[in-house]
Parts: C-alpha cells; sequence; structure tokens
C-alpha cells in the first residue's frame, strides 16, 4: 500500500492495530504514511515511541455493536458445543494468540482460581496469527505444567465472540 500510494502520489492513511513495526524495513517504509489511525491508546503510544509526530495520529476506537452482547437475547450456542457443563462457572480471555495480550497472565490466574474452585472451567477464545503456532503450543502446555488443562478449553479461532460471551 505504502509504496503503491507513492508511485500514484495519493496520500496513505494507515489503520494500525497493534506494533506491527518488526523490522528496519517497515519503518522506513512507514514514513511515507500521512496520518495514521491507532485503535487504542497502546498502540498510540507505540506510534508516538517510534517518533510519529502526535499531529499525524488520530485515536479511534474500533466500533462495537453492543446489541449482540446483549445477554437478555438467548446464546445461539450451547455450552456443550464447547465443551462446557452446563452448570459450570466459566471465565475468558478473548484476543489473538500473542504473548502481549496476556494468556499467560490469564493461565496463571486461572491456576489460582480453578484451585479453589476446581469445577470451574477456564476458557481462551482466538487462534495464533500466521506462523504462531508455537506461542499456542507454549499455551498449552504451560496449562499442563500448571496441572489445569483438563479445566481449560482452547476454542480456537472464533467468529461468534459474543456468543461465546454470553456462556461465560
Amino acid at each position: 500500500s505504502i509504496i503503491l500510494a507513492k508511485l500514484l502520489r495519493v496520500p496513505l492513511i494507515a489503520y494500525q492495530r497493534g506494533d506491527e513495526w518488526n523490522s528496519p524495513a517497515v519503518r522506513w517504509l512507514a514514513r511515507g504514511v500521512r496520518h495514521y489511525i491507532a485503535n487504542s491508546a497502546t498502540t498510540l503510544a507505540s506510534l508516538t515511541a517510534l517518533g510519529v509526530p502526535s499531529r499525524r495520529i488520530s485515536l479511534i476506537y474500533p466500533p462495537l455493536d453492543l446489541e449482540v452482547f446483549d445477554d437478555r437475547r438467548p446464546a445461539a450456542l450451547t455450552r456443550s458445543t464447547l465443551g462446557l457443563e452446563p452448570s459450570a462457572l466459566c471465565f475468558a480471555i478473548v484476543g489473538l494468540l500473542v504473548p502481549w495480550k496476556g494468556q499467560v497472565v490469564f493461565l496463571k490466574a486461572a491456576k489460582r482460581v480453578l484451585d479453589r474452585l476446581p469445577d470451574a472451567r477456564a476458557v481462551i477464545v482466538g487462534g495464533p496469527p500466521h506462523g504462531g503456532q508455537r506461542y499456542a503450543d507454549e499455551l498449552k502446555a504451560l496449562a499442563g505444567d500448571l496441572g489445569i488443562a483438563d479445566r481449560v478449553v482452547f476454542t480456537g479461532f472464533r467468529a461468534d465472540v459474543p456468543e461465546i460471551l454470553k456462556l461465560m
């Protein structure tokens, strides 16, 4: 997109979702972006730390349709879809399986909860990005090391997050 915008001599506005500046080439190319839209305060701070002037960054949170999260509407899924008992206390973390999303912290906290409430279930909703399977495997291994693997459900990528949250 950056190279094409330069060739066409049109301004480029980039929607930045995270800290994706993992190479000198990407950082160099990103100088051609006219304006950035950061999806969170953390992303805004990351762009600022890279030297992008604040006047070239707008913070715009992703839109959210709250109606789809209305828990007065029955869930289209059942707990058995996820391998959960109907009466189990469940708690979850939702997000792409990448270290900065906090799944390791979640699992360590889940261990403490599950020690006190052995019939509860922890649910990790989300899958790894392309090339990120190793981290997903590390999370499953950590659940095993913590002795809670039988009470943690890894759903993988789900497009029906609002429905899953209704089950928690």
